[in-house]
């Protein structure tokens, strides 16, 4: 992902105002951070659409602004229209490189669970990100989490399982689940009905001069 970019100009327009920006293909967005005021920015829509499908919430990402020095955002607050999914307004947080911060890291999950795939049970994620503190140079973009362990029912994967990079420290607890395999949902109450049904059936055949008595006991 190095070679992913933000290109943006200081915005003039403001408030609801911003409407006419996209119609314009620009995208608002707001800059902010430590030492930094909110400054109002507006993107290109189509090259910043692009970008955003590639970048995760913990993705550092050079900001150039037309006159101003680069500097490394992550993109958060991210807002969409609800039926077109067009982005109608993001934030960037202008990180200080020497300066530790918290994050969000998504998590990816690859392979496959033994007790799913053998012993039919159902997988079952908990968590899509975790918290982690570290430089802004040592934030991961993502995390993978293999499910090759989870061979048995009830089995789980918890936060503390997870590998950190180097320089990055877990902050979400140890014992988090992230993803575990709940059993088969057949209630043991549905199983015994599925068993006694057949018996039920059969009765009155092997004694049907019973048929009309069992019938009035049964509606008493």
């Amino acid at each position: 992902m190095a070679n992913i970019e933000l290109r943006a100009q200081r915005r003039a327009v403001t408030g609801k105002k911003v409407r006419f920006l996209r119609r314009e293909g620009l995208v608002p967005a707001s800059l902010y951070g430590p030492g930094v005021a909110s400054v109002p920015l507006q993107l290109p829509a189509r090259e910043t659409e692009l970008a955003l499908r590639r970048i995760s919430s913990s993705t550092l990402v050079p900001l150039f602004v037309d006159g101003e020095p680069m500097r490394r955002v992550l993109v958060r607050q991210v807002q969409r229209h609800p039926t077109s999914e067009q982005v109608l307004h993001f934030d960037l947080f202008a990180v200080a490189m020497d300066t530790t911060m918290r994050a969000a890291v998504p998590l990816h999950f690859v392979g496959e669970a033994p007790a799913v795939t053998q012993l039919d049970g159902t997988l079952v994620h908990s968590l899509d990100t975790v918290e982690v503190e570290a430089l802004p140079t040592d934030l991961p973009a993502r995390l993978d989490v293999d499910l090759s362990p989870l061979d048995s029912l009830h089995s789980a994967i918890h936060a503390g399982d997870l590998t950190m990079p180097a320089g990055v420290t877990l902050l979400t607890p140890p014992d988090a689940v992230i993803a575990s395999v709940a059993p088969p949902r057949l209630a043991a109450e549905e199983l015994a009905e599925a068993e006694a049904a057949p018996v039920a059936e059969a009765a009155p055949a092997a004694a049907p001069a019973a048929e009309a008595p069992a019938e009035t006991e049964a509606g008493s």
